[in-house]
């Protein structure tokens, strides 16, 4: 009889663990409403002017930047074009390309904040602000639809 009473167990062990992951997989599928985005960069502002060394260096970084991004690294070409903005901050242009790095590696939010961190250093006669205002515009609405879609199939 005892047997019986295992056996029977085990035939429904399956099934109970399926059940419960059923009950569980949508509520790790779903956002915590107390899940925060992970903080966007911080460009800090730019009020020094670099030495010959650093740009240089900079310079350096962003071939190297260029050839990862040409190869469709897009993680590690971010990595020395924001190396490259470090060390010198006077080429503000370096931020549409980690913005362009940003949104082909899917991150539109992080591509934004590189976009806006643009305008505020161009200066006010820059004939790339209005395009550059544009792509902001596209890329929020891009990531607007992709949040309503997220949400709504969730």
């Amino acid at each position: 009889m005892r047997a019986r009473g295992f056996s029977s167990f085990h035939r429904l062990l399956p099934l109970l663990v399926l059940g419960a992951v059923a009950l569980a997989v949508p509520a790790v599928a779903q956002p915590s409403s107390t899940s925060a985005a992970p903080p966007l960069t911080n460009y800090p502002a730019c009020s020094t002017q670099p030495s010959k060394d650093d740009s240089e260096v900079a310079h350096g970084a962003y071939i190297a930047g260029k050839r990862s991004f040409d190869e469709n690294d897009y993680p590690t070409a971010i990595q020395y074009f924001r190396d490259a903005l470090r060390r010198d901050c006077t080429k503000y242009e370096l931020l549409n390309i980690i913005s362009r790095a940003y949104e082909l590696q899917g991150n539109r939010l992080e591509a934004i904040n590189a976009l806006e961190t643009y305008l505020k250093r161009a200066p006010a006669n820059d004939p790339s602000a209005e395009p550059i205002q544009r792509r902001i515009v596209n890329l929020k609405a891009l990531q607007a639809a992709a949040d309503a879609s997220a949400k709504s199939a969730a």
